[in-house]
């Protein structure tokens, strides 16, 4: 039976045991807890490269997954098979940043588009206020 600090659940954002990387854990935390494409692009670029680091320190010449590699070369495909899953996460979440900034470009798009849509209506409703006034003191007013 494992102890519970130790077993994994698939929405727990801390590294698991044989990981000491509690900045990746504080944003993995923040990634879940983000509202807003600013914040999510921010945590998301921090993610990024300490997520780098971290696969990085894995890979390294002494790092956990070498270390594996050489004292139990049985596991050299399952070692293989998790760096390849590294590079597979680093472009999603390369792809995510990037799909993130052109969210952030077309939600500002659309703010845009909404606030002229508004000037428009704003224009519109003062004309036909205009148009109403004109109307009653010529037209109803006897005016002209």
């Amino acid at each position: 039976m494992q102890d519970h600090d130790t077993e994994f659940a698939p929405d727990d954002d801390r590294p698991c045991s044989c990981g000491d990387d509690a900045e990746l854990g504080k944003l993995s935390s923040a990634l879940r807890a983000a509202e807003g494409l600013e914040t999510l692009r921010s945590v998301l670029r921090g993610f990024r490269e300490s997520l780098l680091e971290h696969f990085a320190g894995e890979e390294a010449e002494k790092g956990l997954l070498q270390g594996i590699a050489s004292a139990a070369p049985h596991h050299t495909a399952r070692v293989a098979a998790l760096k390849g899953e590294h590079r597979e996460m680093i472009t999603t979440v390369e792809d995510l940043c990037s799909r993130v900034v052109e969210a952030a470009e077309q939600e500002n798009k659309i703010v845009s588009e909404v606030g002229e849509l508004l000037d428009r209506l704003r224009r519109h409703d003062a004309e036909e206020c205009e148009l109403l006034m004109d109307s009653v003191e010529r037209d109803i007013g006897g005016d002209g």
